[in-house]
């Protein structure tokens, strides 16, 4: 090792008022890159703002320093467009290894950590999902069929290599846990957009039969009505779909319903996303920060920014997502 450089970042508590740990990463690379890390914002999963951009020189560590509390994901991405999902729990200390276009890990977790990052973040899940629904098509939809095969295809393995790993106490429970979860959540979000496809006719351009519609309909309120599902550890993981569910829930809501929800605020503070106001409180400071931040990087002017602003600074006065979206306001003046 030529050198040894220390990032020192800040724990910061997150508004759930957990209190933070801290957890390093230690990333090391056999010739010159950088790399830009994303870590949660407000507690929540972040693969939108970076966090930081770190310089990597040949053979040369550098320590990086995240606030953990219980557990969270981190979001590398190098560039040349490697990239990985790293669980974090506290006082890990995981090494990221960069060779030659492939990145290897040692420290907590490493196996768990080398499985997670094969899996391409579970994104490829949803070809092997969508090809098993399409096997269960033929005059109707067999459910029965898809449940069935939905876990001893796909679900079943992925939990067997993880305890496999556990027992072998080449990963933690909490480790093999979470990951379990991870996966879970991967599931409701595949089959969410699966059933909606099958609701369109889009899978081999099958019409569903109207009594098939009102069992896709019934379980796609089933996926989300569990507190098991929804609860203040949700978007720790990856929650993009989390707001299909509550722009489904905020449509099925009454004008007055909706009026309530919104309270005294006008229309054009919230606009395109107004529908985020279906989601419990602990979830709004995330998802409404995430929209606004995809709203000034690719801009629609869908809300009104400095209405939005208001509101949050009222509502959720100690966001992590407030500065970020003033300074990139600030950026867009310029």
């Amino acid at each position: 090792m030529k050198g040894l450089i220390l990032v020192s970042i800040i724990a910061l508590a997150s508004i759930f008022g957990a209190t933070a740990q801290s957890a390093t990463i230690t990333f090391r690379s056999d010739e010159d890159i950088s790399v830009k890390i994303f870590k949660p914002i407000d507690g929540a999963y972040n693969p939108n703002v970076t966090s930081d951009v770190l310089n990597l020189k040949k053979d040369v560590n550098v320590d990086y320093q995240v606030a953990v509390s219980e557990f969270g994901f981190v979001h590398c991405e190098y560039f040349d467009e490697s990239r990985c999902d790293v669980l974090l729990l506290p006082d890990d200390h995981l090494e990221i290894g960069y060779l030659k276009n492939k990145l290897a890990f040692k420290g907590s977790n490493a196996d768990g950590q080398m499985y997670l990052y094969n899996q391409g973040g579970l994104g490829n899940y949803y070809g092997k999902l969508d090809s098993l629904i399409s096997h269960t098509i033929t005059n109707r939809i067999d459910f029965g069929g898809i449940d069935i095969d939905l876990k001893n295809k796909l679900l079943c393995p992925y939990y067997s290599d993880l305890q496999k790993m556990s027992s072998a106490n080449k990963i933690s429970k909490p480790f093999e846990a979470i990951l379990c979860k991870d996966l879970e959540y991967a599931q409701i979000s595949m089959l969410n957009v699966e059933y909606q496809n099958l609701l369109i006719g889009r899978i081999h351009k099958y019409k569903p039969l109207t009594s098939d519609s009102i069992e896709i309909i019934k379980r796609i309120h089933a996926l989300f009505n569990d507190p098991n599902v929804i609860n203040e550890k949700t978007l720790k993981y990856n929650f993009a779909w989390v707001g299909d569910y509550y722009l489904l829930k905020w449509n099925s809501l009454t004008k007055e319903n909706r009026a309530l929800l919104r309270e005294s605020y006008p229309s054009e503070t919230f606009g395109g996303i107004m529908y985020n106001l279906a989601a419990p409180t602990y979830m709004q400071s995330a998802l409404f920060g995430i929209g606004f931040v995809g709203e000034l990087r690719y801009p629609r002017i869908s809300f009104d920014h400095s209405k939005l602003l208001a509101y949050l600074k009222v509502k959720f006065p100690n966001s992590e997502y407030i500065p970020i979206i003033q300074k990139k306001m600030e950026e867009l003046k310029k």
